[in-house]
């Protein structure tokens, strides 16, 4: 197993044992009593519970009784999460108020469900963002619309995705590019969820995110097909006078590991663009699912890159350990001439809140010089 693989997980565990203590001793401060069922009872709690949120791509979670497990599982994970970072602000308070066990729990219980309540609402309400953005090979302006990890699923269903649409329309783009995640399971896997694209009133162009393989990535394609949709593997097209390169689900070269995914494709972003025949006169957007191989896109040409994949960390402390793992994580980067721009998505995966961070349908205005 790769090196920063290896340290990733170990400092997830360790933020996990260590969160498991803190939370066990305070719950114990508030219910006056001792810690030592607490520690035991989280730990079970937690990992079942992580373990059935992400089942919820398998088979049986297609089923009523699968889904509600998945989803009761979920919300729990949610939970904790929340009861941490409860805990941790109220515990900074306590330097200065002092506060009785009771009133500390109460305190506690309240920003808990503030915490949870308001990050599923912030993650239930994507925003349409705007970047402008100048490329001299162009001749006249075009309008893109970037989707990505929209995550239908558990969650997630038709009516998110009419919402997605109907931003995307009012945009106006003359492209829409969707890089990968378009499904997270297979509850709502089906052509009737994905209805709602063929309202889309511009050409529509995918790739795949890692999410897709995990599921049915074959199965995902045609049923795109069916709805209009035109599937990039590993191919170049033109439209608007624009080139637009679209990878696979790749590592980025046969040295570099890829972060946080293993992809088990022999090829690589480096082999596969070495290999394409780019017209250089051309503006040309790169997509690709994971912001790795930037490099590599750079050195072809490409004036835009647009992945997604990591949710700009979707709610702390992840952010912070995205910020760490990534070059790029969310936003606007400049590599060499090449913008790279990052999408925070407009679905969630496992908790189903977003703290920190705003889904979003993002909508590039490209102009020439």
């Amino acid at each position: 197993m790769k090196h920063s693989i290896v340290l990733l997980m170990m400092v997830g565990m360790l933020i996990f044992g260590v969160g498991i203590v803190y939370v066990s001793r305070r719950t114990a401060f508030c219910l006056r009593v001792r810690p030592t069922w607490l520690y035991v009872g989280h730990v079970i709690v937690f990992l079942a519970s992580f373990k059935l949120m992400w089942q919820a791509r398998m088979p049986f979670a297609a089923k009523p009784a699968g889904h509600w497990l998945c989803v009761a599982a979920t919300i729990v994970v949610g939970l904790l999460l929340c009861l941490l970072v409860a805990f941790l602000l109220t515990d900074i308070v306590q330097l200065f108020a002092h506060f009785r066990p009771h009133v500390f729990g109460t305190i506690v219980l309240t920003l808990t469900f503030l915490l949870f309540a308001g990050g599923t609402w912030n993650a239930a309400r994507p925003r349409l963002k705007t970047m402008a953005l100048t490329i001299d090979k162009l001749h006249t302006p075009v309008r893109v619309v970037q989707l990505t990890d929209i995550h239908l699923g558990q969650f997630r269903g038709r009516k998110h995705l009419e919402r997605l649409v109907d931003m995307t329309n009012s945009a106006k783009p003359d492209i829409v590019v969707i890089t990968g995640d378009l499904f997270d399971a297979y509850y709502n896997f089906s052509e009737a969820t994905l209805e709602p694209l063929k309202r889309v009133k511009a050409p529509v162009y995918f790739v795949e995110g890692n999410h897709d393989i995990y599921v049915d990535s074959p199965r995902i394609k045609e049923m795109l097909r069916h709805t209009g949709v035109r599937i990039l593997e590993n191919e170049v097209v033109t439209e608007h006078g624009i080139q637009i390169v679209g990878l696979d689900y790749l590592a980025a070269d046969e040295q570099t590991e890829d972060q946080m995914h293993v992809s088990e494709r022999p090829e690589t972003i480096r082999s596969v663009l070495a290999n394409m025949q780019l017209d250089s006169t051309l503006a040309t957007i790169g997509l690709h699912h994971n912001p790795v191989g930037e490099q590599y896109f750079a050195a072809v040409g490409t004036d835009l890159y647009l992945a997604g994949h990591t949710h700009g960390g979707q709610f702390y402390p992840l952010i912070w350990i995205n910020d760490w793992e990534f070059a790029y994580n969310r936003g606007l980067y400049r590599c060499g001439k090449m913008y790279v721009y990052v999408s925070c998505g407009s679905g969630t995966t496992g908790p189903v809140f977003r703290i920190g961070t705003r889904p979003e349908v993002t909508l590039f205005v490209l102009n020439g010089q």
